[in-house]
């Protein structure tokens, strides 16, 4: 296996989104994808014992359908869907996402401090982006991770947004720099993107703080803005975050599902 984590002009196809990035270090080219997801012996022996020491379980976790999560869930992905021309997609599978100890205390952090200003509430909101790997896809495991720059579901799954695709911290869209997000999974369908083979798309549910409506503060720091459209902008990070994964049959592959 040749280690090449020297060459910069591997470096320069990471940070461009061209080649899968080491799963340890997320600067140097994998090797040999899927198979070997890090760029050499070192960077994989440091994961295998980071893995250990940590005790670190799978980011995902499935829930399963005779779970009441998984049937209150799927009720609201299916009741809030409000499309004139595409009906509620068919749910391939859902899974709970795993996020780390320092967003759930970055987000409590938050909620109590909106709670300090006059009160506020939790919102469910879904993030749409790009899926580029073969999450989702049975025959290729539909749990495992990619760490390719240009994944946006990946990179909100492993990073809980303080980075998106490209490493970009932010998108730019009607209301600035913000985390863009909506309460109408069929909007969130929009931003989806999927390879052509596959027929199954991805969408992250999230949770979002919203400060209550005569609360005097800076909103932008301690809440989402909801607009009338039920679009969502986070510009603080701190106010939201990922909680499950939604596996969906893409609603417009009819002829692929048939």
């Amino acid at each position: 296996m040749t280690n090449r984590c020297g060459l910069f002009i591997d470096r320069e196809a990471v940070q461009k989104g061209e080649v899968q990035a080491c799963a340890y270090c997320e600067k140097y080219p994998a090797s040999l994808p899927p198979k070997y997801k890090y760029c050499g012996k070192t960077c994989g022996a440091k994961d295998t014992w980071r893995s250990v020491w940590r005790d670190e379980a799978p980011p995902l976790t499935l829930i399963t359908p005779d779970k009441y999560q998984y049937v209150a869930l799927a009720e609201r992905f299916q009741d809030r869907w409000d499309d004139p021309v595409l009906a509620p997609p068919q749910i391939a599978a859902m899974y709970q996402i795993k996020v780390s100890k320092k967003y759930v205390d970055r987000f409590k952090e938050a909620v109590n401090a909106a709670e300090l200003l006059g009160g506020s509430r939790t919102r469910a909101t879904f993030y749409g982006g790009k899926c580029i790997c073969d999450l989702g896809v049975p025959q290729f495991g539909s749990d495992q991770l990619c760490s390719w720059a240009s994944c946006s579901i990946c990179i909100v799954i492993r990073k809980c947004f303080d980075v998106l695709e490209f490493k970009l911290p932010h998108h730019t869209g009607d209301f600035g720099k913000s985390i863009y997000t909506n309460l109408n999974p069929a909007r969130a369908n929009r931003f989806t993107v999927r390879k052509s083979s596959h027929p199954i798309r991805a969408m992250i549910l999230c949770s979002v703080i919203q400060l209550e409506e005569l609360v005097q503060g800076d909103r932008r720091k301690h809440s989402a803005f909801i607009d009338d459209t039920g679009r969502v902008f986070c510009a603080n990070k701190d106010v939201i975050l990922p909680r499950q994964l939604i596996l969906y049959k893409d609603p417009e592959a009819k002829a692929i599902l048939q």
